[in-house]
């Protein structure tokens, strides 16, 4: 009986698991849970929000690298997606120009900062000339917090699929098990009846 029930539990818990895989993009209700899954979208959007109020976001600080790995990738892909050269680096981004309309600003331009040691990059003052909007570096981030969610989501679903599938196996090796007891109690007593059946025929009266 205990067993039956801890076989029960293990089902609950499997099903729970890939119910959770399903809803998982619903964690973006929850900072907390969202720190845990996917921390590096978290910081880079933290980021976003510093430099949209004026600050200078540099190397070590919260989300820099995530941000500098973006831009360098659409680097790449905006020059037939040559490799970036290793000594080229990000050194600062930083708000840049903006549209304004009735006082509200409706773009907004991020301005950014490379160094290299041999590569010729950029202007003669070391700016990136083709600099990226803020809502670039927002739907990137988002496409990428996506991608985070659903990756969890695929894993935390396989993983009570996997859970399941385990626990209908316990479960048909034991009915399995029990029917052969069964099978073979009943061809014992089948023959313990058949030898006492031989047993009185032997009997004279």
């Amino acid at each position: 009986m205990k067993a039956k029930i801890a076989l029960w539990i293990f089902k609950c818990i499997g099903f729970v698991i890939m119910s959770l895989g399903f809803y998982v993009r619903n964690a973006e209700f929850y900072p907390s849970l969202m720190n845990r899954i996917t921390p590096e979208t978290v910081r880079a959007e933290a980021a976003i929000k510093k430099i949209k109020s004026g600050e200078k976001i540099v190397p070590g600080e919260e989300g820099f690298q995530t941000l500098a790995d973006v831009y360098l990738a659409s680097l790449s892909a905006s020059n037939n997606n040559r490799p970036i050269p290793p000594d080229v680096k990000v050194d600062s981004f930083q708000r840049g120009a903006s549209m304004e309309s009735f006082g509200q600003p409706i773009s907004m331009n991020v301005e950014i900062d490379l160094t290299s040691t041999v590569t010729q990059i950029g202007n003669k003052a070391g700016k990136a000339d083709d600099g990226r909007s803020v809502t670039f570096f927002e739907s990137s981030i988002s496409e990428m917090k996506q991608k985070n969610l659903l990756s969890f989501g695929q894993k935390l679903f396989l993983a009570g699929l996997t859970i399941e599938i385990f626990a209908l196996l316990i479960d048909f090796i034991s009915h399995l098990g029990a029917n052969r007891k069964a099978t073979a109690l009943a061809a014992k007593e089948t023959n313990g009846r058949a030898g006492i059946s031989e047993n009185r025929e032997d009997i004279p009266y």
